[in-house]
């Protein structure tokens, strides 16, 4: 559901009902009202199965929201619950049909989903529908996320979950290339450990995507995990190609962050590089634990 009107800042929160009591309903738990929604004017898309039971009610006439047909209104602030489960398929397609309209309209949407769901990556794919121009908008207007890949889940810490700018403009690390990234770390620490989170986060998972993989197809076995980059029947070796053309602005980034020393870097590129003489195992052992 996408409401007819909408402010100039919207947020949009899947799996947001309290299931804690009400008293305990603090600003560290609050995921109805976040902190950071509270300047400004704002329209709200909760949406969750467990507002049918309308615990939610009290708490809302508590903050001072009044019902109005459909939503809750305070000053320049409304909500709107929807007590729906919304499934993968559906949500990505609701979710990209809102920021069609966002774009439209010149609005700012934040999207937190409070599942354990990692939306990062689905975020970045998602991209790949939007036109140029589009995602010029997106960057600087759209953000999937406002922990940033640090807490997405029930317990969200939402004194810390909150969206950064810069000049005004939002951080949205998906959409930021590489050259944009060597711009702005080590300039502000708090955006320095989102990236290092998020770019140890999409090391890991490289590796156990595609090297797994590799030391399958090396063996003459089907893959493990499929994707679009290759099918069953690739060369061991175009696996590893692929692996380190996305690995290495990763890790180059990482120690700028002096995320390892020196040496480590030295070693971990030797690995990626002459990865066909060194141990299948002894491999995965040493990189899948270099950030540990």
């Amino acid at each position: 559901m996408i409401p007819q009107h909408l402010n100039p800042n919207v947020l949009v929160s899947i799996g947001s009902a309290p299931h804690t009591n009400i008293e305990d309903y603090t600003d560290k738990r609050n995921q109805l009202f976040p902190v950071f929604t509270r300047e400004g004017s704002w329209t709200m898309v909760h949406i969750d199965p467990f507002f049918k039971e309308k615990k939610h009610h009290p708490y809302m006439e508590k903050l001072g929201f009044k019902k109005v047909d459909d939503r809750f209104v305070k000053f320049d602030t409304e909500m709107y619950f929807v007590a729906d489960y919304i499934d993968q398929e559906i949500k990505l397609e609701y979710l990209f049909n809102f920021m069609k309209r966002i774009i439209k309209e010149n609005k700012r949407l934040f999207v937190q989903e409070y599942t354990g769901h990692n939306l990062f990556p689905e975020f970045k794919n998602i991209l790949k529908r939007f036109t140029k121009q589009e995602i010029l908008y997106i960057k600087d207007n759209i953000l999937w996320d406002v922990s940033y890949g640090n807490d997405s889940g029930c317990c969200t810490d939402m004194l810390k979950a909150k969206p950064l700018f810069i000049d005004n403009k939002i951080f949205n690390l998906a959409c930021l290339d590489f050259k944009e990234l060597q711009k702005l770390i080590l300039k502000n620490p708090e955006i320095d450990q989102i990236i290092s989170k998020v770019y140890i986060d999409e090391y890991k998972s490289l590796i156990s995507i595609h090297h797994v993989n590799y030391r399958r197809r090396v063996k003459g076995d089907t893959l493990l995990s499929k994707n679009s980059n290759y099918d069953d029947n690739v060369e061991p070796d175009k696996i590893m190609e692929i692996y380190k053309e996305k690995t290495l602005p990763l890790i180059e980034i990482l120690c700028k962050l002096k995320k390892i020393p020196d040496e480590i870097y030295a070693k971990q590129l030797d690995h990626i590089n002459n990865y066909y003489l060194i141990d299948l195992y002894q491999w995965y052992s040493f990189m899948s634990t270099i950030y540990n």
